[in-house]
């Protein structure tokens, strides 16, 4: 199992936006979250704070 040092080191060093927009996932700004929707999905699945 992964501890949970190695969990919050990740996302704090990672920008999740830049990083899913890089791989071809298409996020909508919601606010001050993100949102994206599945491949085989049309409203969104998925959230990103």
């Amino acid at each position: 199992m992964i501890n949970q040092d190695d969990i919050d080191a990740i996302k704090h060093g990672v920008e999740l936006v830049p990083f899913m927009t890089a791989y071809g996932i298409e996020l909508h700004q919601v606010g001050e979250n993100y949102r994206a929707s599945a491949p085989s999905m049309k409203i969104p699945s998925h959230r990103l704070p």
